[in-house]
C-alpha cells in the first residue's frame, strides 16, 4: 500500500519535488493507486511490476499497462516530471496562463505547452467526478440583463411575459450540503430532457434531492432513495 505522498504548496517545492522523472512518476501513481496498482482495463489488483519500463503486466487480461492509461495523459510521450508542475501552475494560477507562458516555464515548445493546456483544462472541467452523496439541493435560475430594464424603444409592442427570457442563459446548478457545487449551462433552457442526466450522473441513487416542485423533477423519487420539493405556489421556498 502506498503512502499518499505530500502536495507541495509553492511553485519552488513542485520543481524540487518533481524534477526527477522517477518521483514524479512514483508521486502519480501513489495518488492514483493508493492500495497498489490495479489494471485500468479490467480492474484486476494480480499485476507484475516492471520498473525498468515504469510498467505493470495484468495476469487477467494479459496485457501492459502504465500509470498513464486511462487518464489525460494517455498517448502522451511527455513524462510527468512536465505534467505534474504544469497542473500545479494552472490549477493556483487565478488570472489563466498562456501557452507561451507555460511553456517558458516548463522549458517546452509552444505548441507542446498548448497540447498540455488543452488536455489539463479538460481534466479540471470534466464531469467525471465521484457522485455526490447525503442531502443535495438542486435549483436552476436565468442569469442575464432583466427586460424591464431595457429602453422603451426595445420594449415597445412586446409583453414582459414572451420577452422574459429573451436575453438570459438558464444555468442548473446542484450543491451537497457542506460539501461540492456543481452547475452547467443550459443552452435549451431547464427541461427535463436537459436536467435528467446531469443529475443521474452526478448524485448517488442513496442521496436525498431537495427541489421546488416543478414538473421537471417528477420523476426523482424512481432514481433517488428519497425526493423533498418545496411548493413556491403555497409561499413555501424553506424546508428542514
Amino acid at each position: 500500500m502506498a503512502t499518499k505522498p505530500p502536495v507541495p504548496t509553492t511553485m519552488l517545492e513542485a520543481v524540487r519535488t518533481f524534477a526527477d522523472q522517477q518521483v514524479a512518476h512514483d508521486f502519480f501513481v501513489a495518488l492514483r493507486w493508493p492500495n497498489g496498482a490495479a489494471c485500468p482495463r479490467c480492474g484486476n489488483a494480480l499485476v507484475n511490476a516492471l520498473p525498468t519500463y515504469r510498467r505493470w503486466y495484468c495476469k487477467e487480461c494479459k496485457r501492459q499497462f502504465t500509470a498513464k492509461v486511462g487518464t489525460v495523459f494517455e498517448d502522451s510521450p511527455i513524462g510527468f516530471d512536465k505534467w505534474l508542475p504544469a497542473i500545479w501552475l494552472i490549477s493556483s494560477n487565478r488570472n489563466g496562463i498562456s501557452s507561451c507562458e507555460l511553456g517558458r516555464a516548463l522549458g517546452v515548445t509552444q505548441k507542446t505547452a498548448w497540447f498540455m493546456l488543452h488536455r489539463i483544462r479538460t481534466m479540471l472541467a470534466n464531469e467525471s467526478f465521484e457522485q455526490l452523496s447525503g442531502i443535495i439541493e438542486a435549483d436552476e435560475t436565468y442569469i442575464g440583463g432583466s427586460y424591464s430594464s431595457k429602453p422603451k424603444s426595445v420594449r415597445r409592442g412586446r409583453t414582459l411575459t414572451s420577452e422574459r427570457f429573451t436575453n438570459k442563459t438558464a444555468v442548473f446548478g446542484i450543491v451537497q450540503r457542506g460539501g461540492s457545487v456543481r452547475a452547467w449551462v443550459l443552452p435549451n433552457g431547464p427541461t427535463r430532457k436537459a436536467l435528467m442526466p446531469h443529475l443521474l450522473k452526478n448524485i448517488h441513487q442513496d442521496a436525498t434531492v431537495h427541489t421546488d416542485s416543478a414538473p421537471t423533477y417528477t420523476d426523482l423519487p424512481e432514481h433517488f432513495l428519497r425526493h423533498a420539493a418545496v411548493n413556491h405556489s403555497l409561499d413555501e421556498y424553506v424546508r428542514d
